[in-house]
Protein backbone atom coordinates (compact mmCIF):
# COMPACT_ATOMS: atom_id res chain seq x y z
CA UNK A 1 0.00 0.00 0.00
CA UNK A 2 2.79 2.45 1.10
CA UNK A 3 4.29 1.43 -2.50
CA UNK A 4 1.17 2.77 -4.23
CA UNK A 5 0.88 5.51 -2.58
CA UNK A 6 4.37 6.57 -3.11
CA UNK A 7 4.23 5.78 -6.30
CA UNK A 8 1.64 8.03 -7.10
CA UNK A 9 3.18 10.86 -5.00
CA UNK A 10 5.81 11.09 -7.49
CA UNK A 11 3.88 10.78 -10.37
CA UNK A 12 1.25 13.82 -9.38
CA UNK A 13 4.13 15.39 -8.11
CA UNK A 14 5.25 17.50 -10.82
CA UNK A 15 1.28 19.04 -11.52
CA UNK A 16 2.20 21.22 -8.38
CA UNK A 17 4.05 23.51 -10.47
CA UNK A 18 1.24 23.65 -13.26
CA UNK A 19 -0.95 25.28 -11.32
CA UNK A 20 -1.42 28.80 -12.37
CA UNK A 21 -2.62 31.70 -10.13
CA UNK A 22 -5.99 33.88 -11.39
CA UNK A 23 -5.19 37.49 -11.13
CA UNK A 24 -9.07 38.31 -12.03
CA UNK A 25 -11.61 40.37 -9.95
CA UNK A 26 -15.02 38.71 -11.25
CA UNK A 27 -17.47 41.08 -10.21
CA UNK A 28 -15.37 44.09 -12.28
CA UNK A 29 -13.79 41.83 -15.05
CA UNK A 30 -9.85 40.74 -15.70
CA UNK A 31 -7.74 43.76 -14.68
CA UNK A 32 -4.67 42.78 -16.32
CA UNK A 33 -5.45 41.36 -20.24
CA UNK A 34 -3.70 38.06 -20.33
CA UNK A 35 -1.79 37.32 -23.77
CA UNK A 36 -1.58 33.42 -24.12
CA UNK A 37 0.63 33.08 -26.50
CA UNK A 38 3.29 34.63 -25.16
CA UNK A 39 2.80 34.09 -21.61
CA UNK A 40 2.94 38.14 -21.18
CA UNK A 41 0.61 40.78 -19.32
CA UNK A 42 -0.59 44.07 -21.66
CA UNK A 43 0.45 47.37 -19.72
CA UNK A 44 -2.19 49.61 -18.35
CA UNK A 45 -1.70 53.21 -17.26
CA UNK A 46 -2.92 54.45 -13.72
CA UNK A 47 -5.66 55.51 -13.52
CA UNK A 48 -5.83 59.26 -12.75
CA UNK A 49 -6.09 60.31 -8.87
CA UNK A 50 -4.27 56.81 -7.92
CA UNK A 51 -3.45 56.74 -4.56
CA UNK A 52 0.51 56.08 -5.30
CA UNK A 53 2.92 54.16 -2.52
CA UNK A 54 5.10 56.54 -0.38
CA UNK A 55 1.94 59.23 -0.95
CA UNK A 56 1.17 61.12 2.39
CA UNK A 57 -1.99 62.45 0.60
CA UNK A 58 -5.14 61.07 2.13
CA UNK A 59 -7.89 59.57 -0.23
CA UNK A 60 -10.51 62.11 -0.16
Amino acid sequence: MKKHLLFFAVLLFPLLGMAQVVLEDFEGGAKLPWNALDGTYSTIDNPAGAIHLGSTAAPK
